[in-house]
């Protein structure tokens, strides 16, 4: 998740020789994204762009390459399920939870937490989220969103101050639900 100093998760392993791809979406401010890409592909990044990403990714899983999704932010409606945040429910992408059911691949929590000292960090990479497969597809999707979302929560119980809060995560809301943020999405 956007949590810490997380662009320094992918090029760390990427630097130690661990292929790793990021699913990315793509920034309006030109600048911001040609810098972005520029430092991840100086240490080996490759990028997935997000609207393009599901046969990108699955090729990369069978080259047995490692994947960073971050799906810790708001999601469109059309792309979305709702699973709880902080108690609160939230638009999160049921993309991840597709590509874990299709490929079979583990879902491995990785989290960068910047320590005390504020001059180093440490990665902390959590055990695999177990994918449920009922064989109803819909339930399943929403199970493994609510159960990859939950290690998000987890983490940032832990280490409130390095999570991204100024993200407006609960910007699209369930139909019915009241705006967060005081204009509906």
């Amino acid at each position: 998740p956007h949590f810490g100093n997380f662009e320094l998760v992918a090029a760390a392993h990427a630097m130690h020789g661990y292929q790793i791809s990021v699913v990315h979406h793509m920034q309006r401010f030109v600048p911001g994204e040609a810098m972005v890409t520029f430092v991840r592909e100086r240490a080996g990044v490759e990028q997935i762009r997000k609207h393009s990403a599901a046969r990108a990714v699955l090729r990369a899983l069978r080259a047995g390459d490692l994947i960073a999704i971050p799906f810790d932010q708001n999601a469109k409606r059309s792309e979305a399920v709702f699973v709880p945040f902080f108690g609160e429910m939230a638009a999160t992408t049921s993309g991840l939870a597709r590509l874990a059911m299709i490929s079979g691949a583990p879902v491995v929590p990785a989290f960068i937490v910047r320590d005390p000292n504020h001059r180093t960090h440490r990665i902390e990479i959590m055990q695999a989220v177990p994918v449920q497969r009922t064989g109803d597809t819909d339930a399943d999707v929403l199970e493994n969103t609510r159960r990859f979302v939950k290690a998000v929560e987890d983490a940032v119980r832990t280490y409130p101050e390095q999570f991204l809060w100024t993200h407006r995560r609960f910007r699209t809301r369930p139909r019915g639900m009241p705006p967060m943020y005081g204009w509906e999405a």
